[in-house]
């Protein structure tokens, strides 16, 4: 009787050990799969729109507005590539004696499929989050990119103008 125990016991840890190894193998596909994918993100924003937001940040900050730009490519901690602006500061005297810094929106970049997405968010989670604004898509091949991106870096410029008072981000 003791054999049949043994026989089921060792009959389904080989069950169970052969499910793990699936289950492990189908897991490292998935990372596999997800840092392709981001790594195609990231390739298609540096092309596109990493050039025309570098361009921005060195002309806008050139009128003395500082900006902030924050790339995320990494393929290993990524869930999506995504290029982001803001314009935040310089920190300027209140009427109440304290201080108060500017600051705009801010605006992600994103791929999906053959489309760049703009999304505009208070936090730098909003790209992710539903409470972003989904402000368009282009094709990635799209004539008209320059001036699309150039619309929304000049709509969260227009949130950092109404934010000079520190109230209305």
């Amino acid at each position: 009787m003791s054999d049949d125990f043994r026989a089921m016991a060792a009959g389904l840890r080989a069950r169970h050990d052969a499910d793990l190894r699936a289950r492990k193998a189908n897991e490292a596909k998935g990372r596999d799969d997800r840092r392709t994918e981001v790594a195609r993100q990231a390739q298609i924003l540096r092309a596109t729109v990493l050039p025309i937001l570098t361009r921005a940040k060195k002309e806008i900050g050139e009128e003395g507005i500082p900006t902030e730009m924050k790339e995320i490519f990494d393929p290993a901690t990524g869930v999506q590539a995504a290029i982001s602006l803001r314009f935040a500061g310089p920190k300027l005297p209140s009427i109440d004696g304290g201080a108060l810094e500017p600051r705009s929106k801010i605006l992600f970049f994103t791929v999906e499929e053959d489309r760049i997405e703009a999304k505009i968010g208070k936090s730098y989670f909003a790209h992710r989050d539903y409470e972003a604004d989904c402000s368009g898509s282009r094709k990635i091949d799209a004539e008209d990119m320059e001036p699309w991106i150039a619309s929304k870096v000049k709509e969260i410029l227009e949130s950092y103008f109404a934010n000079s008072d520190g109230k209305n981000v």
